[in-house]
């Protein structure tokens, strides 16, 4: 005779065993002479749903969540597309945005501030009483006179590639870099500023260190000038580099500081957001 699973035995009308107390059964059996009888606990009895409550949300917490959530991933956006940059567009990872840092274009991309003295002009490395440069794929460097010689780039970083919303939530770091050195012969006198400018060139943050003088009989090495803004606040739209010198000994010629490999880089944030 077939007996069907027990979820409760019990004998002589006596329970053996508790159910489960979150899961009571619905029948139990009971064994008498013979015979196997079915009969109805009574605790399996159909359970109410509980009612839903409606609650109403203000369209103004709606918009507020939503404009949040929007700048969330307008973070995130602008934080993977530094790292991660779309096929087939231009990606500002890593990007030098001085043109012609190298004297290789002549002066083409430079904006000449000032001219003294003989003026700017371009030599080859390593020059006369020079040193060559650490890296050998650099040719040429712009070399300065007896008299004040600036010259400058504004780097519009919109056309660049870097969106207002990167440039204001992310913030990402702004690395400058520059190589500087002097003749072995002669004194000279170096000097940079780099400014970070409003829509309306208004100057939020600028770097103007105190020159450096390089004394007459020196080594003549390259001398690298490296500076990074950081948390420098929204409202960025435009950064302006500039650096130059003299000699220190005013004689004819091209004497003065010589200047090469410039750079300003956007950096990607980094793994934690730093």
């Amino acid at each position: 005779m077939f007996v069907p699973p027990v979820v409760g035995l019990a004998v002589k009308g006596k329970r053996m065993s508790q159910p489960c107390p979150r899961h009571p059964p619905a029948w139990g059996y009971t064994f008498g002479r013979g015979s196997v009888k079915r009969q109805h606990t009574g605790s399996h009895r159909k359970k109410k749903s509980p009612r839903c409550r409606l609650v109403g949300l203000c369209s103004d917490d709606i918009c507020r969540t939503r404009e949040k959530q929007e700048g969330d991933l307008c973070i995130l956006r602008d934080c993977y597309a530094l790292r991660f940059p779309r096929l087939g567009e231009p990606s500002p990872l890593k990007k030098n945005v001085l043109k012609n840092p190298c004297a290789e274009e002549n002066f083409d991309s430079w904006q000449i501030d000032s001219n003294g003295g003989d003026e700017w002009v371009i030599e080859d490395l390593p020059g006369v009483h020079g040193q060559p440069f650490p890296q050998p794929s650099i040719r040429k460097y712009f070399v300065t006179s007896f008299g004040n010689c600036k010259k400058s780039q504004l780097i519009d970083l919109k056309k660049e590639g870097y969106w207002e919303s990167l440039m204001d939530e992310v913030q990402p770091d702004i690395v400058v870099t520059d190589w500087y050195a002097a003749r072995h012969d002669c004194g000279c006198r170096y000097e940079v500023c780099v400014q970070l400018l409003s829509i309306d060139y208004i100057v939020l943050q600028e770097y103007e260190p105190e020159p450096v003088i390089i004394e007459q009989w020196s080594d003549a090495k390259w001398r690298k000038m490296s500076h990074t803004f950081r948390k420098y606040g929204p409202g960025v739209r435009y950064i302006k580099f500039q650096h130059g010198g003299q000699d220190t000994q005013f004689w004819a010629g091209w004497y003065g500081v010589r200047v090469t490999c410039s750079s300003l880089v956007i950096e990607p944030p980094g793994p934690n957001g730093q």
